[in-house]
């Protein structure tokens, strides 16, 4: 049997995670060439990213995204294809390399018709009982609330010719981040969160009755 360390790509990402974590940038961006020449085809693209996908989830957690040229040629070509057959790890990819894919120039449509949200929403109706897709949606959710709340109201992306619909939505994601959070870690955030839409929900609707 053929020991991956023998195989060009494993060598490569290996060389470039160690010449990475040591910060020798011009020894790492040779790594990522040789990494990409060795991988020339779509399959190979596909079997290398399903086969590392628990250490590229890591690099994410680390560093919050994964190199920009890797994900370029290698992985973002490879999730794609699998995203459009409606593949839920690669939702979950996606979602989890969001900042790769806002600046992947072949993801604009993706970028502009959902989000992270949505994708892990997505993931999760694959594939209900995933706790790894409905942990991250959760976290995803709660980091999406505070932002809000950091930013309150100017957070809100607010169509105002639609506040209310805006609000319920809103109210609806609460509503599923109370769901998912059956271990009850995020009950008091998620409370301060709802009591400040409730306000916010009760103003529209009193200048709206005029009361």
């Amino acid at each position: 049997m053929l020991n991956d360390n023998n195989i060009p790509s494993e060598r490569h990402f290996q060389a470039y995670l160690e010449f990475a974590s040591l910060g020798l940038r011009a020894q790492a961006k040779t790594a990522v060439k040789a990494l990409i020449r060795s991988l020339p085809s779509q399959n190979e693209k596909e079997t290398w990213v399903l086969k590392h996908f628990d250490e590229l989830r890591a690099l994410v957690r680390v560093r919050g995204r994964i190199q920009h040229d890797i994900y370029l040629q290698i992985v973002f070509p490879a999730i794609r294809a699998s995203f459009e057959k409606g593949d839920p790890e690669a939702m979950f990819m996606l979602a989890i390399t969001w900042e790769n894919v806002a600046e992947t120039p072949d993801a604009k449509d993706i970028a502009t018709a959902l989000g992270p949200i949505e994708l892990l929403k997505r993931a999760s109706a694959c594939e209900p009982e995933n706790k790894l897709f409905k942990q991250t949606l959760l976290e995803e959710l709660v980091s999406s609330f505070e932002y809000i709340d950091h930013e309150w109201p100017a957070g809100l992306l607010l169509d105002h010719s639609n506040l209310q619909g805006e609000l319920l939505e809103l109210k609806n994601e609460l509503k599923l981040a109370r769901n998912l959070d059956h271990e009850k870690r995020y009950t008091k955030r998620l409370n301060e969160f709802s009591s400040n839409v409730d306000a916010y929900w009760e103003r529209i609707n009193s200048k709206e009755t005029g009361h």
